[in-house]
């Protein structure tokens, strides 16, 4: 099978992209046996086997009592690495720990993984009934702040074609599931500089967003603060909007992209 990267043919190999296929269902499931990754991928057991022993024997899986497989931590480090390539992880967390303190909301940090916003770090709320997500969480870019954020960074050709792959169907009443409501979603970010979610991902919740650059004015990373819709509203929401783009901006001039855009 071949494909092409940057104009040059290349050819994929299955046992590799089988492989892939593997952590992904560990990860989506917690844990799953040989048994269940064969059938759900339709795949020879005796294949699956030796994909699942070679990942245990390199530390990316750990064999449990009950002879199902889960994730370690090695993945983890992996993806931390990513995250310090793309933005200063020090300074995000800080800002992450200092949102999260000011308004008692959870904070989340999302990197985009093709069409979904997949969480990669989390600061809890500190309300006794709060939002709670979980890194390792994903969700359809056009439904969760960070994600429209992502979105929104995109230049008009790539987000045009995006936006043709999306899966539109409503999530919730409020789910954005046109092309044309997209995109005026999309212009209204751009304009204002941040995202809003209105319990469009998941009812009773809303979000706001901004993108995180890195230093190169790239963006596939948004954070967003989350909480219970009362709690996003009026005079309180206003300065929620307001701190929310001081961070935005702090984070921007910390990676030397004074005057980028959205």
């Amino acid at each position: 099978m071949s494909s092409k990267i940057s104009g040059e043919a290349y050819y994929s190999l299955d046992l590799l992209k089988r492989g892939a296929e593997v952590l992904e269902l560990v990860a989506q499931n917690d844990q799953m046996s040989v048994a269940e990754l064969s059938r759900r991928l339709d795949k020879d057991r005796n294949s699956i086997n030796r994909i699942v022993s070679t990942y245990a024997d390199l530390g990316y899986l750990t064999r449990l009592e009950n002879k199902r497989y889960a994730l370690t931590m090695k993945l983890f480090r992996l993806g931390s690495q990513a995250l310090n390539s793309a933005a200063n992880p020090k300074l995000v967390s800080f800002h992450m720990r200092e949102l999260g303190n000011l308004f008692g909301v959870t904070v989340c940090l999302g990197q985009q993984h093709d069409l979904e916003i997949l969480t990669v770090d989390v600061v809890s709320s500190s309300l006794p009934v709060r939002y709670v997500s979980h890194i390792g969480n994903a969700a359809p870019l056009h439904t969760a702040a960070m994600g429209k954020c992502v979105m929104a960074a995109m230049g008009n050709a790539e987000l045009d074609v995006l936006l043709d792959r999306l899966d539109l169907r409503s999530r919730t009443a409020k789910s954005l599931a046109t092309k044309k409501g997209l995109w005026r979603e999309i212009r209204r970010i751009r304009k204002q500089g941040y995202a809003f979610d209105d319990e469009e991902w998941s009812e009773g919740v809303r979000c706001l967003g901004i993108p995180v650059f890195d230093q190169y004015g790239r963006c596939t990373y948004g954070m967003s603060i989350s909480g219970l819709a009362a709690n996003f509203a009026g005079e309180r929401l206003e300065k929620m909007v307001e701190k929310l783009l001081e961070v935005k901006f702090r984070l921007i001039e910390a990676m030397g992209l004074s005057g980028h855009g959205v």
